[in-house]
């Protein structure tokens, strides 16, 4: 699919048509939403509103695993159990707009750490979604989380 978007796009470029909201590179998009406004527009980049995020977060069912890393920066016990466990020490993991309306990504940390069994679950304020520019429904990844506002 996206061959032939870029396909047509070139060919209509050619002829001289404008098409709208394609471009040939059709480049992934970030739509970020900082909770004190500092986000900084760019090319690939679109500074959103709370309000303007809800619906991007609704259509996100997939994350980027380094998301994980980015908590344990946070929290040592988030880096000890993937070391321990890899990837499955990630469970239940869910991205969802919350009651009052923040997008949120919530996992379950599982394993154990020195004969110690731990089961916590992490709440995280979304701060970045991709778009990878396909155009599909599942498209919509978390990017990145903000480590200073999750809870467990």
């Amino acid at each position: 699919m996206r061959k032939h978007v870029v396909l047509v796009a070139a060919c209509w470029a050619t002829i001289g048509l404008l098409v709208p909201n394609v471009s040939l590179a059709q480049s992934k998009v970030e739509y970020v939403h900082y909770s004190d406004n500092s986000c900084t527009p760019g090319p690939s980049r679109r500074c959103v509103s709370k309000e303007a995020f809800q619906p991007i977060c609704r259509k996100t069912s997939a994350w980027y695993t380094n998301v994980f890393g980015l908590v344990g920066v946070m929290d040592r016990l988030i880096g000890t159990l993937e070391r321990n466990h890899g990837k499955s020490a990630f469970q239940d993991v869910s991205v969802y707009v919350s009651k009052g309306g923040d997008c949120m990504f919530k996992f379950n940390a599982v394993g154990s750490v020195s004969g110690t069994s731990y089961n916590r679950t992490y709440y995280c304020p979304v701060t970045i979604i991709e778009d990878d520019g396909l155009g599909k429904s599942d498209s919509f990844a978390v990017k990145s989380v903000s480590t200073m506002g999750c809870i467990n």
